[in-house]
């Protein structure tokens, strides 16, 4: 309706005016469902309503809308609109629009404040589940089709259910975050609510891609996009069609990542939300970044910061350090390590103040059910005081005493039952944030010395090839006047008086590009170490992958030392399938194993303490399943010096080595070993030692 209908005959017919814009407005909005986005021009209209109206129902629709336009704006006036809703709702007992102003707080205290999201949802919990919240309830314009207060009341039950799973997710408890989601989705096929079912299906993509099960995460994204265009409910279009290309980027098929990326650059154009356009910036940014084209993934960061920043005034969830990791990572590439060193250090600062933030939030998380314990046992020792109370009144009632201890007895049972199973569930619960928390700090360390690491090894690179090349360059040169001297006339002691001072020129020269060159080598173990990506998983035959490394690692050990002579020993589990692995990463694992046990077993021949020692090596693999494990092994075993008890432990250290200085030993090698096998394949590496017998590394690594 125009709102120069409002400019004439205010005093007289302004009621009448304001009810019917608002009943036009809603109809509307409600064509497209409860979470419909206002634009801009009509968020101003609801704004002039609001001043003339003193209808108390229809503020609290209008509040209604304009914090779901706010929401995306403003986090001030979201949260002024949101708490006016919920006064006007409790004012006028209204439940169901009470626990919405409830459930929507939850999303603007998620990003710090887990202690008041939760606080929100207990209170959302207690109006969803009561029955009683039913009563008295304003249902016009409520939702896009005709429903009742019941199903408004189990709407409201599945959004908790979905809050709930956003505050798991925000924390990393997947398997409470997953049976959320799963009793959300339950909950509003009850209804067959498709606007929250799309919503639903949203979230179970996050939770599919945070887990790396790409193709689930992929069916529930177009799952959310078939209930999202069936219900014309179409604001988070862009957010799926970018999941999607996420997806396929992840894959390497950019093709269809491309494709879903322009179908998210569309919707994000014709959608209201300010964020849509700068998402999709990021998304492009992960694209070209994956594409190994650092120019256009600075271009497209840069984009996206600059659109947050516009219409936000800062990146949303923190997105700082996500765009100036990026950054630096991209002039890496480049080969430009200043700029990088520059934004590693942005995003480095920006991190920490992040995990320092993250710690509070478990923190709060974890009090928050540990105060709830404690609920609950005050609540038992009341219900105990009640029960005396009954008792000391009823000592005259004799016929009622044995009724009424069995009846006492039975209810402290079951309270009892209820408490312990909680309270197991809570030490799970407290277990699992204190070893996530663990991780958490650890990742974080080691990520930074990463960076740091691969910041310092690429800066002392360049000096080191200057140092490498004119020492080679002054060995040719000292050469070439060696030869000149023989050409002049001269006394014979003076150019033998010359030729050794040429000759000790060499002689230093060429233990400066030895020294070098050992220099080069850390350095390049260091940028080894600190590499982010491992490569691609391909389908791998483990056996013949072992098979071909044992036989290349003794062969580069002959080459060098034709003298050694060493047993080989094989034994390959021909039951074993081929297996997802990076296989170059799984083989220089293999090889260095290898290349150790040839250096103790050199080590302990050159000792001469057993005349009759034969040097052997032997790699076994086994297919393992079982109750707890389903997945392969390594064995590899040799028969030298042995790993002394005090330094078993430090063995898998950064830079941490027993072998002398000179021998071109870095002490990366079992680090990068272990990385690889742990983080990068989610297996396990163990080593076991007896000095003077032997070592066994044993590589574990999961299937599916």
């Amino acid at each position: 309706m125009k709102l120069f209908l409002f400019s004439y005959s205010v005093n007289l017919r302004m009621s009448f005016i304001l009810s019917f814009f608002i009943l036009s407005f809603f109809h509307s909005v409600s064509a497209q469902g409860l979470e419909f986005t206002p634009n801009p021009q009509q968020a101003d209209s609801l704004k002039f309503v609001l001043q003339h109206t003193t209808n108390d129902t229809e503020k609290m629709v209008i509040y209604k809308a304009l914090k779901i336009f706010a929401n995306e704006h403003s986090k001030d006036s979201f949260q002024y609109f949101n708490d006016k809703q919920l006064e006007i709702a409790q004012k006028l007992h209204q439940k169901i629009w009470e626990g919405d102003a409830y459930g929507w707080s939850v999303n603007s205290n998620l990003a710090g404040d887990y202690d008041k999201s939760l606080k929100s949802l207990a209170a959302v919990k207690l109006i969803a589940e009561d029955p009683e919240s039913e009563k008295n309830m304003y249902i016009e314009s409520f939702k896009a089709k005709t429903i009742t207060p019941h199903t408004a009341r189990i709407y409201l039950l599945g959004s908790m259910y979905l809050h709930y799973a956003q505050v798991h997710h925000s924390v990393g408890n997947t398997e409470k975050e997953f049976e959320s989601l799963k009793k959300c989705k339950e909950t509003l096929e009850s209804i067959d609510d498709e606007v929250m079912l799309s919503v639903c299906y949203l979230n179970f993509s996050a939770y599919y891609k945070k887990q790396e099960k790409l193709d689930s995460a992929l069916w529930a994204a177009e799952k959310s996009i078939y209930y999202g265009k069936k219900s014309g409910f179409s604001v988070f279009l862009s957010r799926n069609y970018g999941t999607i290309a996420q997806i396929y980027t992840t894959k390497k098929d950019f093709i269809n990542a491309k494709k879903y990326l322009l179908e998210d650059l569309q919707e994000s154009q014709n959608s209201n939300s300010p964020v849509s356009i700068p998402n999709n910036y990021m998304r492009m940014s992960y694209l070209f970044k994956a594409m190994n084209q650092p120019d256009s993934t600075i271009l497209y960061l840069r984009k996206a910061l600059a659109g947050y920043i516009k219409f936000m005034g800062e990146c949303p969830n923190n997105c700082y350090d996500d765009i100036y990791q990026g950054i630096s990572e991209a002039y890496s590439l480049k080969g430009n390590y200043d700029s990088a060193y520059v934004y590693l250090k942005r995003s480095t600062s920006i991190v920490d103040n992040n995990h320092k933030r993250q710690v509070e939030d478990l923190k709060k998380y974890q009090n928050f059910f540990l105060e709830e314990q404690k609920k609950l046992k005050d609540a038992e020792k009341k219900n105990v005081q009640l029960q005396n109370y009954a008792l000391m009144g009823g000592l005259g009632l004799l016929s009622m005493i044995g009724i009424g201890l069995y009846r006492n007895n039975k209810q402290k049972q079951k309270t009892n039952t209820i408490l312990q199973e909680q309270k197991n569930e809570l030490v799970q619960i407290l277990a699992k944030l204190t070893s996530a928390q663990n991780q958490l700090i650890q990742s974080e360390k080691l990520a930074s010395l990463g960076e740091l690491t691969a910041g310092i090894a690429h800066e002392i690179q360049n000096p080191l090839n200057f140092v490498n090349n004119f020492s080679k360059m002054s060995i040719e040169l000292a050469n070439e006047v060696r030869d000149e001297i023989t050409k002049i006339e001269m006394a014979q002691n003076d150019k033998e008086y010359i030729g050794d001072i040429i000759k000790d020129l060499n002689s230093n020269q060429a233990k400066i590009a030895h020294h070098g060159e050992r220099a080069s080598s850390i350095v390049k173990g260091m940028l080894e170490h600190a590499r982010h990506d491992t490569g691609t998983r391909q389908l791998t035959d483990i056996n013949k992958l072992c098979d071909e490394y044992f036989r290349l690692a003794y062969h580069g050990l002959r080459a060098k030392h034709k003298d050694f002579i060493c047993t080989m020993e094989s034994r390959f589990d021909s039951s074993i399938q081929p297996v997802e692995i990076v296989p170059q990463d799984i083989g220089r694992v293999i090889l260095n194993i290898i290349n150790n046990a040839f250096y103790a077993m050199n080590e302990r021949k050159n000792k001469g303490e057993d005349p009759d020692f034969v040097p052997t090596v032997s790699i076994v693999t086994k297919r393992i399943v079982d109750a707890n494990q389903n997945g392969i092994e390594i064995r590899i075993t040799d028969n030298g010096t042995g790993i002394p008890r005090g330094i078993r432990e430090k063995i898998f250290n950064p830079f941490f080595t027993t072998k002398p200085t000179g021998t071109g030993n870095t002490g990366l090698g079992l680090s990068l070993s272990y990385d690889i096998i742990t983080k990068g394949h989610g297996g396990t590496l163990k080593v076991e030692s007896l000095e003077s017998v032997g070592t066994e590394f044993i590589i574990q690594l999961p299937l599916g």
